[in-house]
């Protein structure tokens, strides 16, 4: 299952080049792109095509634009091709960057902040450096996120506490997709009792109802 930013746009961007289910999961590492276009907008269009290649080899579970929004290219559960050996124990997240010397945003900055968070949660390790790490610091042939990246500003969003009113916010929608969960369990238990018995053929898919589910689960988590 993939966790889905409430607060930035994700768009799903699914790449062949990934393994099967992770076994554990230390951390993150945090990766910019380089790929030297010539722009943020042509950057993340490069990216998303260059991890949907299978000839390509790499991936990242996600990749993240220059205004925060992003890509869900590999499962949260699977292995991505990001970081060679740490790839069965670590999730990989992308950040544009077309050249060594552009900064990076705001956007992405708050973006990778919460994405972190929401991580942190789902898979239980502690938000320090020992568990974010650049790519640099587990490879030395790389070099990103780079000299620009501000670990300072970025371990400052990740120890900002979430405001009451968007915890009710958060819980408030919970309760909603739990009564749409709720009402489409129901509705499959009816469908599929009924086959057979009134001529129904065909039984309801669980997985809508299964979906709705994790989507309660990681709302309730980001409310704390």
């Amino acid at each position: 299952m993939s966790i889905v930013n409430l607060r930035y746009h994700y768009e799903l961007a699914p790449s062949p080049n990934h393994g099967g289910p992770r076994p554990g999961t230390m951390g993150v590492v945090i990766h910019s792109t380089r790929g030297n276009t010539s722009s943020h907008y042509e950057e993340y269009a490069a990216t998303l095509a260059w991890f949907s290649n299978p000839a390509s080899q790499v991936s990242a579970h996600r990749v993240i634009g220059y205004d925060g929004g992003g890509a869900i290219c590999v499962d949260d559960d699977l292995i991505a091709w990001h970081a060679t050996d740490h790839n069965t124990r670590w999730l990989g997240v992308e950040l544009t960057q077309p050249r060594i010397t552009d900064p990076f945003s705001e956007a992405q900055y708050e973006s990778l902040a919460a994405l972190l968070k929401e991580w942190a949660s789902a898979y239980g390790f502690p938000l320090d450096r020992a568990h974010l790490v650049a790519h640099s610091e587990i490879n030395r042939q790389k070099s990103d996120p780079g000299p620009l990246f501000d670990w300072d500003k970025l371990m400052g969003l990740l120890e900002e506490t979430m405001p009451d009113a968007q915890k009710a916010e958060l819980n408030r929608i919970a309760d909603i997709f739990a009564g749409w969960a709720k009402l489409r369990h129901g509705l499959s238990d009816y469908i599929n009792a009924s086959v057979g018995q009134y001529g129904v053929s065909d039984t309801l898919d669980e997985r809508e109802g299964t979906e709705l589910d994790g989507a309660v689960e990681s709302l309730r988590k980001l409310a704390g």
